[in-house]
């Protein structure tokens, strides 16, 4: 199971429009993408307790952008983590990821 965050933020950090078109877009704006991909889930981060139902074997591309929103300077959204509902995101997935195996 691989879970990313994806922000506004982060894309417009490196200038893109948010289409999923830019040819330098990386995960951290737009998550991992792919037509092949179909172990891929596009989600809004949840609230610190609510459950997310990973599963083993799929990526999941989680848009925090109401989370993370703050950043500035030269590391942009990518500092900008500290909270209880991301804590709680990565704190899943490695629940469901000892639940599988």
């Amino acid at each position: 199971m691989v879970v990313t965050t994806c922000t506004k933020e982060c894309a417009r950090c490196h200038n893109h429009d948010n289409t999923r078109t830019a040819p330098s877009a990386g995960v951290g704006a737009f998550g991992i993408q792919g037509t092949a991909l179909a172990i891929t889930h596009d989600l809004r981060v949840l609230n610190a307790s609510g459950e997310c139902g990973f599963k083993a074997g799929q990526i999941y591309n989680v848009d925090a952008s109401r989370i993370i929103c703050h950043g500035g300077g030269a590391f942009g959204a990518h500092c900008d983590i500290a909270y209880p509902e991301i804590a709680h995101l990565y704190w899943q997935s490695a629940l469901a990821a000892m639940a599988s195996a």
